[in-house]
C-alpha cells in the first residue's frame, strides 16, 4: 500500500498534510529515529520530518522550512521533553559552526546513533531483515580524534591598522559560505590545528588574499590536513597512534606491519601505510632494502587491515638524480604487478632542497615545510 493511500484510509490526504506542514509551520514532533547525519526524524501523519539537532525520545517544537511531497526539514525551535542523554556542547562554536553535528548527544547516544543509522541502511537500502548488527567500538578518549581536516578561508570585512583584511580560516556555518572563524576544536587533531593557524599567519605575512566569491578575487579557498606518521616506528609504540593518523609513511618490515594489522583490526580499521624504502643504503636510515622489496610487498599484501598505498623514500641528501630514478623505476615495477591488495597511488620522496627533481621522477607526495614556512627553531 503506498503512503498516499494509506493517509487516505486514515481520513489524510496528501493536500492536508501539505498545507499542515508548508514552510513557515509550527508543529509539535516526537522524535523516533536519526537520519544518516544525526538529524532528529519524526513522523506528522507518516510523513517523515527531519529536525537537526533533535534526539530520539524528544518532544520538540519544530518550524518547517521545506515540505516536498514526501518528507520535510524543519528548524528545531523548542525542546518540550529533552531526552537523557542531551547534554551542553563542550564546545563554544556548536551552535553556529559547520564543523561537527553530534555533540549536543552524549558520547553513548553518539554511538547508539550510528548503530542505528547501519541497521536502517542495511534495512531501507538494502533490504536485509533480521541481520545482527554490532555495537559499535567507541574510541577511549573521543576528542581531537579526526586525523583528516578541511579548513575554510575569507577576508576579515574589517581592515587593520595596516589598512588590510586579514584572512580568517575555520569552518562554515551549516548549509552556508558564510565563515566561523575557530582557533581550537574539540574533534580535530591539534597538530591540525596548529597547521591551519601557521598557513594563515602566512598568508597574512605575504599579503596573500582569501578567495573572494562576490568579487571572484583572492587566491586561498580550503586547507585540507591529514596526519601522516613519518619517521622510525617502534612495534610497542603503535597502539599510541592507530588511531589518529591517516597514513602511516615508514613501514619496513612484516613485523611493523603485523602489529599494525593487529591494532587496526582491534578498532575496525584499514590503516593506510607506504612502504619505506632505503634507497641509498644508508646505515643510518631505516626502510627496507631496494632488494627485498618485492618479497615484503608481496607478505604485506596478506594483511586484512593495512592497505598499501605507496612508496617512500628519503635519498641521501646532497646525492645525483639516480637514487630518484631507482625509485621510480621500483614504484613502476610493483605498480604493474597488480598485486591484490596493493594500490600504487604514492610515490614520496623529496624534500624543500631536492623537490623539483624529484616530482620530474614521479613523485606525487613531497616534503617542502621548510620551503614554505622556514627552517625550524628548536
Amino acid at each position: 500500500m503506498d503512503l498516499n493511500r494509506k493517509r487516505m484510509n486514515a481520513g489524510i490526504t496528501a493536500e492536508d498534510n501539505r498545507s499542515e506542514l508548508s514552510a513557515g509551520s509550527t508543529v509539535t514532533l516526537e522524535i523516533t529515529a536519526y537520519g544518516s547525519e544525526g538529524q532528529g526524524i519524526a513522523r506528522h501523519n507518516g510523513m517523515a520530518v527531519f529536525v537537526p539537532g533533535a534526539i530520539c525520545g524528544e518532544t520538540v517544537e519544530a518550524e518547517i522550512k521545506k515540505a516536498a511531497p514526501s518528507f520535510a526539514e524543519a528548524k528545531l525551535q523548542k525542546i518540550l521533553r529533552p531526552s537523557a542523554e542531551r547534554v551542553i556542547p563542550p564546545c563554544p562554536h556548536y551552535a553556529e559552526c559547520g564543523g561537527c553535528d553530534l555533540l549536543h548527544m552524549s558520547y553513548a547516544e553518539q554511538l547508539r546513533m550510528k548503530r542505528e543509522t547501519v541497521r536502517s541502511a542495511m534495512e531501507r537500502i538494502g533490504g536485509f531483515r533480521g541481520i545482527e548488527i554490532l555495537p559499535c567500538i567507541g574510541a577511549d578518549k573521543p576528542e581531537h580524534y579526526r586525523n583528516k581536516a578541511v579548513f575554510q578561508f575569507a577576508n576579515a570585512e574589517k581592515t587593520n591598522k595596516k589598512n588590510l583584511r586579514q584572512v580568517l580560516s575555520g569552518y562554515y556555518e551549516q548549509k552556508s559560505h558564510k565563515l566561523v572563524p575557530v582557533e581550537t576544536c574539540m574533534i580535530q587533531n591539534e597538530e591540525a590545528m596548529t597547521a591551519k593557524r601557521i598557513v594563515a599567519e602566512w598568508a597574512n605575512l605575504f599579503d596573500i588574499r582569501a578567495f573572494d566569491e562576490k568579487q571572484k578575487s583572492g587566491t586561498l579557498r580550503q586547507l585540507m590536513v591529514r596526519i601522516h606518521f613519518i619517521g622510525h616506528l617502534q612495534t610497542n609504540k603503535v597502539k599510541y597512534i592507530i588511531d589518529s593518523v591517516s597514513m602511516i609513511q615508514s613501514v619496513d618490515s612484516i613485523k611493523l606491519a603485523e602489529e599494525i594489522d593487529r591494532h587496526a583490526g582491534r578498532i575496525g580499521k584499514c590503516q593506510d601505510i607506504l612502504i619505506e624504502v632505503n634507497i641509498g643504503g644508508e646505515k643510518s636510515k631505516s626502510g627496507i632494502a631496494a632488494s627485498g622489496l618485492e618479497e615484503l610487498v608481496y607478505q604485506v599484501s596478506e594483511l586484512e587491515n593495512i592497505r598499501v598505498r605507496g612508496l617512500m623514500a628519503i635519498p641521501p641528501a646532497g646525492s645525483s638524480e639516480r637514487f630518484l630514478f631507482d625509485m621510480q623505476k621500483l614504484y613502476i615495477d610493483i605498480s604493474q604487478k597488480k598485486i591484490h591488495n596493493i594500490s600504487m597511488d604514492y610515490l614520496s620522496m623529496g624534500m624543500s632542497g631536492d623537490y623539483e627533481a624529484a616530482i620530474k621522477y614521479g613523485a606525487n607526495m613531497v616534503r617542502i615545510g621548510r620551503g614554505l614556512f622556514g627552517p625550524r627553531n628548536y
